[in-house]
Parts: structure tokens; C-alpha cells; sequence
């Protein structure tokens, strides 16, 4: 009897049969990573970074059973040591979101194991943890939900990849020491398909770096045969390489037969066995579908195509594979040709959406020429089986990419072509500018252009991909895509000139990058690149700006705002209204600031483009603290905080909470002002921000100087410079010397807060922030009428005065009477 639709799903899952042919192998692996977690455990006393980490690694040409061979090890492992395992499969290429929610289911789960809330473990944990962590884990549970799949929402884009990443990697590592202290043991990391890592590999290589576990980190990994495998990125502490080749022709008949057993296949089917030679285990897990899904004609005469094949060196496993598929229904064939196509680039419901006809410009039946099922039909049941019965989720749907593989060689060229046009499609439409992974999804989205034959499509994103590598400083493969964006366009390119000039920005001054852009700006066509001449105008008038040259920014400015309006850009036009904003707020025009954000506000509102949302509610939320409106700086932070809270963009978070703090400091709630500050610097540090922690423990020591607790503040303000000159940050190192200063005057040390104040006026002119400076004046010309040297107090009143007044803000003076006082003596 042939096996029901039901049980024909389960033929291929790696799970459901016992694993063949490798007894040896897997007790020797068995043996030695048994000793690794011994051994791992003992020096858990030594410092962190001496301890390494182990790694095994699995390779093999596909169809040897690798996964299968790592799923049996960690399943033996199990039963002899107390054991927590995150298992991470990598797409091509691997997405940090998909790694994060592995860490994150698992993290959950071993917490719900001990019974305990997850908010509540991270608080009771948060001395042995480090507060740092207990901050992350409580604050971003939100983001943690979204990224395990636990609510519907889908995770936010970031404007920072870069600093993203970092935040994220902090997360994970936090997760990480969470895990263990709820479980006792070190987590098994277990990565499969490991030749699509792609740029993931640089986060992994630091992961383990420096934590606090209970034993030395044991990491699996399995990849193709003929790819650079984990060990090359770790300096590991022990490593082994298996290498798994062909299973016996005996364990292959008893694989074959372990299939018809689950599929509760009764006929005697000695006939149908392969001869007894070595070979695939993917090949006798499709010889046994096959047989169970045929009748004997069809079986009896692949057994002699395969015999030919055999004789010829072909692949025996793509032989059995497309008999499968040759058996399909018409429709089923086409559902596996979509996936075949997409590969691993798009979810399996983005996929059964198109499938199904429910993207308005796609007719697929033009592509097909069959009747497809209507949009609620379920997948045939033998795409199903063809699929192993894998549930449908995120992107993990397929069981075996050599069963795709082998499809996607039987494709027509026209049907190929048509279909990689349908995905890049959907790609384009999912592809979110500024996301944490566009990095990771436009080679994608270039690959299936380049396959169409959209060449002038394929020439723009490889530039817009050429662009954000030169920007986040990710150039491993700058010239291979360099070189597909030249030979895919037609003489000069403005996409590509502003990609060489992002990429050379690093190397030449502000007016050398400014002039490159302007030469992107001369390749462009009137009528024909109204969006890129608009961001172009917007990024020269970005480095006008940063030279002072306000008149040229301006003038750059409008004619970006006119393009990008002409075009219909609204995003990019957000972005450039708040970089108007900025430059307007900095000039003291803070009516005309105030319009262009709030503009650029209802602009991100309409695009759904919440983290420039997030980033101008922060730029208005500054303007309202220099207008002396706190109630509304205050609401603004909170709405912008809650937005960062969400994407778990720690950074700006940290930041955010340090604006809070300085609110509250203003309005002379010192508890909540300090609480504040307090949860911003256990995030930097954490992250290893320094310059934005020395800012932030500048705040603090002048509310601990406002709250009358000065050796605290002496304690932070030191702390503060000695970040700043180890970072190079002078700007921070004068305001940390400025602040030490005054708070050594209110302590009575009158000698000492003048050197140090007279140390800080100068470093502070010379970067340029007057308004820093000028304080430091008013600090200075207390401190020196105090010793009684009136002549010099006057002297420096009488700068702090002019300075206010010549930057449009003198009642900011009234801050300080007494300096008023002294000017007018």
C-alpha cells in the first residue's frame, strides 16, 4: 500500500528515523566533545577572556547528513550532561534578527523552566549580572517579543546599522549569561548551513569575547565541503574537523527502509533496493519516498536511469529527486519552482502570497499557462511531502536545499527570468532603507535583478548597496560589486559616483567628499534623477554645514527640498527638513527650526518611517529645552525614548535617558534627574560608548553639584575627563574640567578650581563651543572674585556677557547674577 498524504511528510524529517551508517563517527565525536564539557567547566574561575571556546565542525558535500548528524550528537549529549542548546540556521545570507531570535527563544524558555518572571530573574540577577544587563533585558522585552515571534508585529528598521548591531550584540551576550545563570551550564551554540553566514561571521567571531559563563562555550557548526568554516574567525581552545563522506550500501538499504516503515509501507519491496554500494543518505531517503509515492513501472525504470547515471559519475541524488518532481501535479510543480527560485531570500508566507495572486501586477498563470488553486488553498499534499512536512515558518520551510537546487536546474530560461523579476519584486516592496539588515538584503534583491535581466534596476541597487558598504565601513566585498555596478551601466553614473565618494570620505577632507558629490551631481539629468540630485543637494549642504558655511548649506538645502518634493520622496524628504531644522536650531532661528521639524514629523508619520520619527521628536524635544519649555521637551523625549525602546537601539536610548535626566535636573527633580543618568551610563558602558558616557557622567556631576553631594561630583567629573582624553574627545574633557572646576570653588578650593578652570576656557574656544565656553567664564570670574582679584573677575564677566550677547540668547545670563554683578562694577 502507498503511503496517505498525511504520513508522506514525515519521510524526509530528519528526526523520525534512526540515523544510519555513522556509529563510528559519532562515538568518537561523542567521546571527545564529552571530555570538551568536562573539561570546559573546571577553569571557570579564570578570567574570562583566557578561557577560549571549542568548536566542532561538520562538513561535508550535501546529502552526507550533517544537520542529522549534529541533531543525533546534541541528543546524545543531552543524556549525559545537563545541556542548553540555541540552534541558529543560516540563510544566505544570515540576518542578525534571525540569530537574536534563537537567543531569545531559548533565553525565555530556560527562564520558564525555573519558574521564575523574566523581568523578575533579570532584577534578582542584576548584582551577579552586572546592572547593565538587567537594564537591557527589562527595558527591551518589547523588542525581545517581536524578534521570538511571540507578537505580530514585525521588528523595526534602524537608521544606524552599525551602532545597531552593536546594541544587538550586547543584547545577545547579555541573553547569553542569563541562560546560564538560570540553567547552571554554558550554552551549546549549533549553526547550521554556516557557508551562508556571510557578514554575521564578524559578530560570532566576538559573541563569547569576555563573558561571564560557568564553563568554556562549545560551538557546532555544519557546512558545505570547500567553504572556511568558524575556526578561522576564533582563536578556538580546541577545535576538530569531521569530514562526513558516503554511508555504506548496507546502511543505505536500512535508511531506505527505516522511510517505508514510517510511511507504513507493507509490500515487499526487495526488488526496488539499490545495489549494495556507498552512497548519499539523501539519496536512499528519496529512494524510499520515491518508492512509496510510485508504482513499479516507474520505479523499475528510475532504477535503470540511476544505474546509468551511476556508470556515467552523475549525481544519483538529483536523478531521484526530479523523478519525485516529474510525479508532482502540474500546480505543485510550480509552487516548488517559486520556491526554488527565491531560495532562502523570502518567507514562506511572502512566497504562498504570490503563489496565490494576491500582488495585484502579478499574473502568474502567464507564466505557468495552469490553473492555479484559489488564494485559500492550502499547499498539494505532495509538495508537502516534498517538501518533508517542515512547518511553514519565517524562512526554515525547506528541508533540503539540494532537493530546490536540483529544481531550479529544470526550469525554463523565460520561467526563470519572469519568476526572479516576482521575487525581486517583493523584495524591493519588503526592503526598508536605513534597516539593520538592508546590508544583508540588497545583495539579495541584486542577485534576482541580475538573474532577470533588469540591468538598469540591478546597476542602482548595486550602488545603493556600494553606498551603505561605504558607509558602515563593511567593504570585504566592495569590489566585487563595484565591478557588477560598472558592467551593468551605461558610461558615468551619478549612482555610482556618490557611492566612490561615500567610500573615499573617510580618506579626504570635508571639502574633497563635498566635491565628489558635486561631480555625482553634474552626471545627473535633469528630469530623469530628481530623487538623487535631491539627496545629493541635501549631502553637500550636510557639508556646508559642518564648515559653517550657512549661506551655501542653505542654498543647497532648498534646491534638495524642491527636488525631492518634485519627486515625491518623502522620506528623504523628512530627513533633509531635519537637517534643515538642525542648522536653523544652531543659528538661533528657532521659530523657523520648529517648522521644519514638525514638518518633517507628519512627514515620517504619513511613510511610517518611525525611526526619523523617533529622531525628530528627539531634535524637537532639544529645541523645547532652549525655548525654557520643559514640560514639553520632557513629553517629546519620553515619546522619542519609547520609539527607541521598541527598535532596541541601545545607543539612542542612552542618550535619550541622558536628555530625560538633564529635563529633570531642570526642573529640580533631582531623584528622578539621577535615576535617569544613572540608567544611560550603565547602558555605555556596557556598550563601551565612552564619549557618550563621559557626556553623560559630565550631567551627573552637575546635578550632584546642584544636590550638594560634591565629592560625588568630583568623583564623576574625574571620571568624565579621564574618559575624554583617552578617547580624544576634547570638547568633553573641557566641560568635564569645566564642571570639576566650579565644584572645587564651591568646596572652598579656590587655587586649584582656577587651574583647572583656566585649563578647560581654552580648550573650549578652541573647539569651537562658545556657549561652554562662556560658562566656564562665569565660572572663572566667581572664582576670582572670590580671591579677590576683581580685575580678572571683570574680565572674564564681561566676555561670559558679551558671548550671551553676541549668541542671541542674554537672559541665558540670569543663570548667573553675581556675574551680572561683576560685569557692571
Amino acid at each position: 500500500m502507498k503511503a496517505n498524504a498525511d504520513t508522506g511528510r514525515l519521510a524526509e524529517s530528519s528526526g523520525f528515523t534512526p540515523m544510519r551508517g555513522r556509529a563510528r563517527e559519532l562515538t568518537d565525536t561523542l567521546e571527545l566533545t564529552s571530555r570538551w564539557l568536562a573539561e570546559g567547566a573546571a577553569p571557570a574561575t579564570d578570567p574570562p577572556a583566557r578561557r577560549g571556546v571549542n568548536v566542532l565542525e561538520i562538513t561535508g558535500q550535501p546529502g552526507t547528513g550533517k544537520t542529522r548528524f549534529a541533531l543525533e550528537l546534541q541528543r546524545r549529549l543531552r543524556q549525559q550532561v545537563s545541556l542548553t542548546v540555541i540552534q541558529f540556521k543560516c540563510r544566505q545570507p544570515a540576518q542578525i534578527a534571525d540569530l537574536a531570535a534563537a537567543v531569545i527563544a531559548v533565553t525565555r524558555d530556560a527562564i520558564g523552566k525555573t519558574g521564575a518572571d523574566w523581568r523578575v530573574l533579570c532584577a534578582e540577577q542584576a548584582v551577579v549580572l552586572g546592572g547593565e544587563y538587567a537594564e537591557r533585558l527589562v527595558n527591551l522585552d518589547h523588542v525581545y517579543a517581536q524578534l521570538a515571534g511571540q507578537t505580530d508585529a514585525e521588528p523595526e528598521p534602524d537608521t544606524s546599522a552599525g551602532r545597531s548591531e552593536q546594541s544587538l550584540l550586547a543584547v545577545l551576550r547579555g541573553c547569553l549569561e542569563l541562560v546560564a545563570l538560570a540553567t547552571g551550564c554554558t550554552p551549546l551554540l549549533f549553526i547550521d548551513d554556516f557557508q551562508w553566514v556571510g557578514s554575521l561571521k564578524t559578530l560570532l567571531a566576538s559573541l563569547f569575547d569576555g563573558l561571564r559563563l560557568p564553563g568554556r562555550p562549545l560551538i557546532i557548526c555544519a557546512y558545505r565541503t570547500g567553504h572556511p568554516g568558524l575556526a578561522e574567525l576564533l582563536d578556538a581552545q580546541e577545535l576538530h574537523r569531521l569530514e562526513l563522506a558516503y554511508v555504506s550500501g548496507a546502511a543505505g538499504r536500512q535508511i531506505i527502509q527505516d522511510v517505508l516503515k514510517t510511511l507504513d509501507y507493507e509490500d515487499d519491496c526487495a526488488w526496488a533496493l539499490p545495489p549494495a554500494k556507498d552512497g548519499l543518505p539523501l539519496y536512499y531517503q528519496q529512494h524510499g519516498g520515491l518508492i512509496a509515492e510510485a508504482d513499479a513501472a516507474v520505479v523499475k525504470g528510475h532504477l535503470a536511469e540511476i544505474g546509468r547515471a551511476a556508470r556515467a559519475g552523475g549525481d544519483e541524488s538529483r536523478a531521484v529527486i526530479l523523478r519525485r518532481y516529474e510525479n508532482l501535479p502540474a500546480a505543485d510543480q510550480a509552487w516548488l519552482q517559486l520556491c526554488a527560485v527565491a531560495g532562502h531570500d523570502l518567507p514562506v508566507a511572502a512566497l504562498k502570497s504570490l503563489y496565490q495572486l494576491e500582488l495585484p501586477a502579478v499574473a502568474l498563470q502567464s507564466i505557468y499557462h495552469l490553473e492555479l488553486p484559489a488564494p485559500d488553498t492550502s499547499l498539494g499534499p505532495a509538495a508537502a511531502a516534498m517538501l518533508g512536512g517542515v512547518a511553514f515558518r519565517a524562512l526554515e520551510a525547506f528541508q533540503h536545499d539540494a532537493a530546490l537546487e536540483a529544481v531550479y536546474a529544470t526550469i525554463p530560461g523565460d520561467t526563470r527570468r519572469r519568476l526572479h523579476e516576482l521575487v525581486a519584486a517583493e523584495l524591493g516592496a519588503r526592503l526598508k532603507p536605513g534597516s539593520l539588515d538592508e546590508i544583508n538584503m540588497l545583495p539579495m534583491l541584486c542577485r534576482h535583478l541580475e538573474s532577470a535581466g533588469l540591468t538598469e534596476a540591478l546597476h542602482r541597487r548595486c550602488c545603493e548597496l556600494l553606498t551603505l558598504m561605504a558607509q558602515t565601513g563593511k567593504l570585504e566585498t566592495w569590489d566585487e560589486w563595484h565591478a557588477r555596478a560598472e558592467a551593468c551601466g551605461a558610461g558615468p553614473s551619478p549612482y555610482l559616483r556618490r557611492a566612490d565618494a561615500h567610500r573615499q570620505r573617510n580618506q579626504l577632507d570635508l571639502a574633497a567628499f563635498r566635491a565628489c558629490l558635486a561631480q555625482a551631481l553634474e552626471l545627473c539629468a535633469p528630469d530623469q534623477h530628481d530623487e538623487l540630485a535631491g539627496r545629493l543637494h541635501g549631502e553637500i549642504a550636510s557639508c556646508y554645514m559642518q564648515e559653517g558655511a550657512n549661506e551655501d548649506a542653505e542654498r543647497h538645502f532648498e534646491q534638495s527640498i524642491a527636488l525631492l518634493r518634485r519627486a515625491q520622496a518623502e522620506r528623504c524628504l523628512a530627513m533633509t527638513l531635519a537637517n534643515v531644522g538642525i542648522m536653523l536650531h544652531r543659528q538661533g532661528r528657532h521659530a523657523d527650526a520648529r517648522r521644519c521639524y514638525e514638518e518633517a514629523l507628519a512627514l515620517t508619520r504619513r511613510t511610517g518611517d518611525n525611526h526619523t520619527q523617533a529622531a525628530v521628536l528627539g531634535y524637537l524635544a532639544t529645541l523645547f529645552m532652549d525655548l525654557a519649555d520643559l514640560e514639553a521637551a520632557r513629553q517629546h523625549y519620553e515619546q522619542s525614548l519609547a520609539w527607541f525602546e521598541r527598535f532596541g537601539d541601545l545607543v539612542r536610548i542612552a542618550t535619550t535617558l541622558s536628555d530625560l535626566g538633564t529635563v529633570y535636573r531642570e526642573l529640580e527633580k533631582h531623584g528622578p534627574a539621577l535615576e535617569y543618568y544613572s540608567r544611560a551610563a550603565r547602558i555605555q558602558e556596557a556598550l563601551n560608548e565612552q564619549i557618550d558616557l563621559s557626556v553623560t557622567m559630565v550631567n551627573t556631576a552637575r546635578l550632584l553639584r546642584n544636590m550638594g553631594e560634591l565629592e560625588q561630583s568630583v568623583e564623576k567629573a574625574r571620571v568624565a575627563i579621564a574618559l575624554a582624553e583617552a578617547t580624544g574627545c576634547a570638547p568633553v574633557e573641557g566641560m568635564g574640567l569645566m564642571e570639576l572646576g566650579e565644584t572645587l570653588r564651591v568646596q572652598g578650593e579656590l587655587s586649584e578650581a582656577l587651574e583647572v578652570l583656566n585649563k578647560a576656557h581654552p580648550i573650549l574656544l578652541e573647539a569651537g563651543f562658545d556657549t561652554f565656553a562662556a560658562v566656564c567664564d562665569c565660572f572663572l570670574a566667581k572664582t576670582y572674585a572670590q580671591t579677590g582679584d576683581q580685575e580678572k573677575a571683570r574680565e572674564h564677566a564681561t566676555a561670559a556677557k558679551d558671548a550671551y550677547v553676541q549668541a542671541g540668547s542674554p537672559r541665558d545670563l540670569d543663570l548667573y547674577p553675581e556675574v551680572l554683578e561683576i560685569s557692571n562694577f
